[in-house]
């Protein structure tokens, strides 16, 4: 669900199935499929004598990922207009232009299509496996600690009430934001994201 929204607001336009489901394979179903399988791939030599590279399927899907994105930049830049922000392709087209214009090789230098390309493909892929382990172990602690959820519960209802929560109500929540924190301590993503 999150890899659709940020693929069609990155995009600003309809995926086509197959499109979303390499982008979808890429970020969630590779990291389960592979298991620790590319990992004794990468890190133990002598492996590799004795399994095929299971990066073969990975590097085909983000190549075809790549490509989409990058046919989706090109479109972008046949229909830039400056006074309109439509998308991170827009705003990555808009520093490029503008890097450009003054003259600035360095930057220049590394603002290449390709780069923008791999900048927005790592925008849609980072996090997702990463927050998806972290809301799901959320719920799982809220589902077993009862009077965690208890205490979350009245705190939500005493801050909030009936309005929609807003950025200047986390430092009254407490026990949210412990809980968050206790959340991430106890078991954080960042070893999924590892490899």
């Amino acid at each position: 669900m999150i890899l659709n929204i940020i693929s069609l607001t990155t995009f600003n336009q309809k995926l086509e199935p197959d499109d979303l489901n390499k982008f979808k394979y890429l970020a969630t179903a590779y990291s389960h499929e592979m298991g620790g399988t590319h990992i004794v791939y990468e890190f133990i030599p002598y492996a590799r004598f004795l399994m095929s590279d299971p990066l073969v399927k990975y590097r085909h899907n983000y190549n075809q990922c790549f490509n989409y994105t990058l046919d989706v930049l090109k479109a972008h830049k046949n229909t830039y207009d400056e006074s309109v922000c439509r998308d991170f392709c827009d705003s990555f087209i808009g520093a490029q232009l503008k890097a450009e214009a003054e003259c600035r090789p360095g930057v220049v230098q590394w603002l290449t299509d390709q780069n923008i390309v791999a900048t927005v493909i790592d925008l849609i892929f980072a996090g997702t496996e990463t927050t998806y382990a972290t809301l799901q172990w959320m719920v799982l602690f809220v589902a077993y600690f009862e009077d965690w959820q208890r205490k979350m519960r009245t705190e939500i209802d005493d801050v909030l009430a009936d309005r929609v929560v807003t950025l200047a109500d986390r430092r009254r929540m407490h026990c949210v934001q412990a809980f968050i924190a206790e959340t991430l301590r106890y078991r954080t993503a960042a070893p999924v994201g590892s490899p």
